[in-house]
Order: C-alpha cells, then sequence, then structure tokens
C-alpha cells in the first residue's frame, strides 16, 4: 500500500468506526465511544532528517570528508567540487562551453595563453633531443676526443718505425747474422793487419813519413774545399733538401690546397733516391744499414702518398718540425756555399796536426800509429763481441725503442676509433634525458586546453576572455544533472541502524511535497563532530529525480525495519503499553466495551503490529484525553 494514502484511510476508519459505535450502543457513553477498526497493513521504523539534493560527486565528497578531514575550518573557503580548474598559468583566450551546455569528459571547455612560454620549450627540448641523438650516431664510429682518423701514409710510417725497432731488438738478443759476424771479423783482421804493417814500417822511416806526408797532403785537400768553391753534386743534393722541406712546410700550412708539380717532383726524387740507398744497404749486406735504408723509403713514400690525400690540420708541432726542416736544409746548403769560420779554423788545425805529425813521424819512429792501430784492433774486438754479447744497456735502450714505437702506432690506431661503453652510455642517458623533456614539454602544451573531467551539465562559468588564470582558478561548473542523489546526516544512534542498500523515502516540500523512491547507497564510516554532536553522511539514491534540482532540500525517511501485511493497531489506541504487552478496550457486538491484553510485535512512530489478541474487524476504542474525560 502507498504511504502516501495511509493517514487519510486511518482517518476514514476512525470516523466510520465513531458513527458506528455511535448507532449501535444504547447509552450515551457509548453514542460518544470513538473506534478504530482493527485491519492489516505494514509497519515500518525509520529514521532520517532534513537532506539536500546535490551531484554524486559532491555527494561523495561529503561523505568522505569525515575521513579526510573531521576538523572544522571558520573563514576557510574552498571551490565547488564539480568546478573545472584552469591546467596551466596564463590567460583565457576562448570559452568553449555555454551556461546548460551539456559537454562530455574529455571535451574542450577554455583555451590558455601562455605567451609562448610552451611552444619555445618544446623547442628547445626537440634542438637537445635531435643533438644527444647526433652524439650517440657519431661516437658509434668515431669519438671526436681522439682526433681525426689517421691517414694511409701515417700508418705506414709508424708501423715501419715499429718494425725498423723491433729488427735492432732482434739482433741485439736473438743470434747476430752471419754477415754482420763476417763483417766484424774482416774489421778485426783488417785492423790486426794495419797494425802489422804499422810494426813493420817502424823500421822503414821512408815509409811512416810518407804516411805522414800523405795526411798533410789530404788536410790541405779538406781546407782547399772548405775555402774554395764547394762540390757541385753536394751543392745540388742539399738543394734538393732545402725544396723538399719547404714543400713539405707549405703542404703542412696549406692542407687542402691539392699537390704542386714541385711538391710531387721533389717528393719523386726523395723515393728514388731512398730506393738508390736500400740498393746499395742491400749490396753492402750491412742489416742495421739495410733496416734504416728502408725505413727512410717507407717515410718517403708516405709524404709520396700524403701528396694525394687531404689531410686534417697540422698541429703546432707539426708545423714547428716542418720550419725546423726547411732550416736545417737551408743551413746545410749554406754550410756548402759558404762554409762558417768554425769550420775553416777547424781544418786548418787539422792541417797544422797533420804537418805536426809529419814532424813528429820523421823525428821518431811513428809509435803513435801502432798505438791507433792497437786501439783499433781494440774497438774491431769489441764489437765482434757485442755482436756475440750485447750489453744489457744496449738491449734495453732497443726494448724502449721497440716499446715507444708500438706506443706510438697504438695511439695512432685509437685516433678516430669509436667511443668506449661507458661514453656512449653516458650519451644514450642524455638522449633519454632530452626525450623526456621533450615529452614534458609536449604535455604542459596540451594543457593550455583544459577539458571537462568527466560528462555533465555546465551549471555556471566562473571566468571570461582575457582573464589570468593559473592552477588555482575555477573556470566553470560542470555537474552530472543525470545522476542526483540526496545527502543527509544521521545521528550515531540512527546510523547504526543504517545499512546500504536500505529502503529510503524522501519528499520534496518545494515540489508540494513530492515523494520519490530510493535506497541507501553509502553511510559514512566516519563521523563529522559538530557542537558536541556527531553525525554520519549517508547518501540516497533516487528511483527517479524528475523536477529535482542540486541545493533543493528534501525529507528523507530510512526504512530500517518493517513488517508487511500484518494487524496493526494506531499507537493512540493502546490504553496501557509494557514492552511487548498492551491492553486495548475492544467494542463487543452488544456495544459493550470489554478490557483485552494483547501482544505487540513491532512498533513505528504511529503504528504497532499485533501478534495476539485482536482480529481483523475488531473495534478498538480510542481512549479519551484527559480534557475530554
Amino acid at each position: 500500500m502507498d504511504r502516501r494514502f495511509l493517514v487519510p484511510a486511518v482517518a476514514l476508519v476512525v470516523a466510520l468506526g465513531g458513527t458506528y459505535g455511535a448507532t449501535r450502543g444504547g447509552d450515551s457513553a457509548a453514542a460518544a465511544t470513538e473506534t478504530v477498526t482493527v485491519e492489516r497493513g505494514d509497519v515500518a521504523v525509520t529514521v532520517g532528517g532534513i537532506g539536500k539534493v546535490t551531484t554524486l560527486t559532491e555527494a561523495a565528497r561529503q561523505a568522505t570528508a569525515a575521513v579526510v578531514d573531521t576538523s572544522s575550518s571558520s573563514g576557510a573557503s574552498s571551490a565547488p567540487i564539480d568546478a573545472v580548474f584552469a591546467t596551466a598559468p596564463g590567460h583565457v583566450t576562448a570559452l568553449h562551453v555555454r551556461v546548460g551546455e551539456k559537454v562530455r569528459a574529455g571535451q574542450p571547455i577554455a583555451t590558455i595563453a601562455d605567451d609562448g612560454t610552451t611552444r619555445t620549450a618544446i623547442i628547445q627540448a626537440e634542438h637537445d633531443l635531435a643533438a644527444a641523438q647526433l652524439d650517440v650516431a657519431q661516437l658509434k664510429v668515431h669519438d671526436p676526443a681522439t682526433g681525426l682518423p689517421p691517414t694511409a701514409a701515417e700508418a705506414t710510417s709508424a708501423r715501419a718505425a715499429l718494425k725498423a725497432a723491433q729488427d735492432h731488438l732482434a739482433r741485439l738478443t736473438g743470434k747476430p747474422l752471419p754477415s754482420d759476424i763476417t763483417a766484424a771479423q774482416l774489421e778485426v783482421r783488417r785492423a790486426v793487419a794495419e797494425l802489422q804493417t804499422e810494426r813493420e814500417a817502424a823500421g822503414s822511416r821512408p815509409d811512416s813519413i810518407a804516411a805522414a806526408e800523405l795526411a798533410v797532403s789530404t788536410a790541405q785537400h779538406r781546407l782547399a774545399l772548405l775555402t774554395g768553391a764547394p762540390d757541385p753534386a753536394e751543392v745540388a743534393a742539399a738543394r734538393l733538401e732545402v725544396a723538399k722541406a719547404e714543400v713539405e712546410q707549405e703542404a703542412l700550412l696549406q692542407p687542402q690546397a691539392p699537390a704542386t708539380a714541385a711538391e710531387i717532383a721533389a717528393a719523386d726524387a726523395a723515393v728514388t733516391s731512398a730506393t738508390e740507398k736500400v740498393a746499395a744497404a742491400r749490396v753492402a749486406g750491412v742489416a742495421a744499414d739495410i733496416a734504416a735504408a728502408e725505413a727512410e723509403l717507407a717515410r718517403a713514400r708516405a709524404d709520396r702518398e700524403a701528396l694525394n690525400a687531404v689531410g686534417p690540420a697540422p698541429s703546432a708541432a707539426a708545423r714547428n718540425a716542418a720550419r725546423l726542416a726547411v732550416e736545417t736544409a737551408q743551413a746545410k746548403l749554406d754550410q756548402l756555399l759558404r762554409p762558417p769560420a768554425a769550420a775553416v779554423e777547424a781544418a786548418r788545425g787539422e792541417l797544422a796536426k797533420a804537418r805536426a805529425d809529419l814532424a813528429a813521424v820523421r823525428a821518431s819512429g811513428a809509435p803513435s800509429r801502432t798505438s791507433a792501430a792497437k786501439a783499433a784492433i781494440a774497438a774491431a774486438q769489441a764489437r765482434l763481441d757485442a755482436l756475440h754479447n750485447p750489453s744489457p744497456e744496449a738491449i734495453s735502450t732497443a726494448r724502449a725503442d721497440v716499446a715507444r714505437a708500438g706506443a706510438d702506432l697504438a695511439i695512432l690506431s685509437q685516433r678516430g676509433a669509436p667511443a668506449s661503453k661507458t661514453v656512449r652510455a653516458v650519451a644514450a642517458l642524455r638522449v633519454n634525458l632530452a626525450t623526456q623533456q621533450l615529452r614534458l614539454a609536449k604535455e604542459l602544451s596540451s594543457r593550455l586546453t583544459v577539458r571537462a573531467p568527466s560528462t555533465g551539465t555546465v551549471t555556471s562559468v566562473l571566468t571570461n576572455t582575457g582573464a589570468a588564470v593559473d592552477a588555482t582558478t575555477p573556470l566553470a561548473r560542470v555537474q552530472d544533472l543525470d545522476n542526483l542523489v540526496v545527502s543527509v546526516s544521521l545521528t550515531e544512534f540512527d546510523v547504526s541502524k543504517t545499512s546500504v542498500g536500505s529502503t529510503a523515502r524522501v519528499r520534496a516540500d518545494a515540489l508540494g511535497g513530492r515523494g520519490y523512491g530510493g535506497q541507501v547507497a553509502d553511510v559514512a564510516l566516519s563521523g563529522n563532530e559538530k557542537g558536541g554532536v556527531v553525525t554520519f553522511p549517508i547518501i540516497v539514491e533516487l528511483e527517479d529525480t524528475e523536477g529535482l534540482r542540486p541545493g533543493m532540500s528534501i525529507s528523507v525517511k530510512v526504512v530500517v525495519a518493517e513488517r508487511e501485511d500484518v494487524l496493526r493497531v494506531p499507537l493512540d489506541v493502546l490504553d496501557g503499553r509494557e514492552g511487548k504487552d498492551a491492553t486495548v478496550q475492544v467494542l463487543t457486538p452488544s456495544g459493550k466495551v470489554k478490557e483485552r491484553e494483547i501482544k505487540l510485535g513491532l512498533i513505528s512512530s504511529t503504528h504497532a503490529e499485533v501478534r495476539s489478541g485482536l482480529s481483523a474487524g475488531d473495534e478498538v476504542v480510542v481512549p479519551l484525553g484527559e480534557e475530554e474525560a
């Protein structure tokens, strides 16, 4: 039965019962008796109060406010829970919604301008990312910290230097070559033969004098060479060396220009000269001379090949070396063309010494030449012994030369090599950081468009175009009017009887007392204290929300216990009640009133369930009040 018709029905029954009693009774007491007919119906126990119509999100915030903060802050103000806030600082350039317009989640609400701050951040982040990616790509093939890759000529020269140092060490530490031993033995024999000759010549003064005179003649010849015209062949060779040094210096100072004809001719001449030296050394059979000649040939060929390649800019050390080479070659040429005074004086001194030796030989039997021959034998013997048993110092020096040449080659090979794993890992981290910065910049840019967080209706616009905003500025309010609920606070005694799913009956006074059905959707686990009274907010979900608006006051009753289709009587017919036992006055068919004891069940605020003592249709007398009595 609809509760809206419960009270009028009871009144009608009371009126009919009074009429019936008045017609059945024969005395004045019976005529004045008011009765109520016992009938079947529902008995419900309810709790509730006055609540507010609100959106589901706002009600949820109120229901959880006790969990978040149970203290009351006087003077504090906050924006509505359904407000849409600006997502970036700037000023509003456009509003895309109107009041009353329905919007979907993610739909643009407003556009904000930040004077190009986020666009600048995106450009910078893109530039940083591109630079970091370029560094990673370059480090995979070449590390700029190690310099430019070596040219073919540099690599060939370094390998030749290492080979020469290794050969020299091998000759010292390994078995000597037969050709070297033979040469040393021949030198010893020649020195012995010279000593024997000197001894034999000691008794023959004319021969000794002739030798001394020959020395004087030789010294005179040398002096004549220094003071006279130089040998044209030597001058030509010196000029060639000067030209070669100048070409090399020019190549260093202008490495990007193509080789000139003079440079190519000088390089070819150097290769030819070095080739001839190698051939001569091989004919002589001395291993050390062969290795030195081959190293010189390798350098000459490397220099020739370098003329065909455009190399890196020369270092300061290379430019200094080229300058010194030119100066040295020029000094050698100048010495041939204009011998220094010191050299001339030395030649004159040598001539004077030769003449003195000649005088000494004439005066004596030339014992000094015999001593010199003995010294030559000792030196030749020492060289022969060194081939069989080289000194530790010589071996140590040779090993140092090999190590130095190997280090030079290793350093050269590392030039232009890929970067190490650690360097590449650091570069990859820079790429990752730049990627994150770009993603963040784009995210900040996307926030310049403010979007609806949920589907609903725009109930108010809180700003206008041109207004300055930040993250604390509300722009509009979007409420979900399709999911209205009622929020009401219950006392701690009432909430203990309430549970989720309980039936609720609400009534809107603003709509003429219109009733709505619903059920409890949420019960707060923690209460709010105010003025010493603790209340617990609950949310009632409505079956129908037609006509309701957020903010309306509404009367809420939550059914906590109910009996359907049971015998019931109004509470005001109970003559006396103690717990579940009560007494009532029953009007008999004969018109007399008799007292009867009954058992009660569920008791609401208006009716009580009758478990025993009455039957449907019984007439129960309504006791008179004290004034009526």
